[in-house]
């Protein structure tokens, strides 16, 4: 099917992939946005969590201020190594998150 990538034996829309040049290769990151962050009491801050099976991603959070302006302005970029030094959480149908605190993202 033109337009589309196989991952995992799921055709996915080329637009949903951003590419980036890493040593010689491409890896194939997915695009998606999170509409509002997770408050994590217990460290006393922002984290989003992210399905394994979405990884590597350029992750947007669109979460405003009451004026508008976004929290977050920028997108992140998450890679599978980076993420899976974060705990997980299963939720649903055996999904497995791992929760990153927002500030320890890295710009993309």
């Amino acid at each position: 099917m033109e337009g589309t990538h196989r991952v995992e034996g799921v055709r996915i829309p080329k637009t949903c992939f951003a590419k980036i040049k890493l040593l010689g290769g491409i890896m194939k990151f997915h695009k998606f946005t999170i509409k509002k962050p997770i408050w994590h009491g217990g460290d006393k801050q922002r984290s989003v969590g992210i399905a394994e099976y979405r990884l590597p991603c350029l992750l947007k959070i669109d979460y405003k201020y009451p004026d508008g302006t976004l929290m977050y302005p920028n997108r992140y970029k998450v890679t599978k190594g980076q993420a899976m030094k974060y705990p997980v959480k299963v939720v649903g149908n055996n999904i497995k998150l791992r929760i990153i605190p927002i500030n320890e993202l890295k710009e993309g």
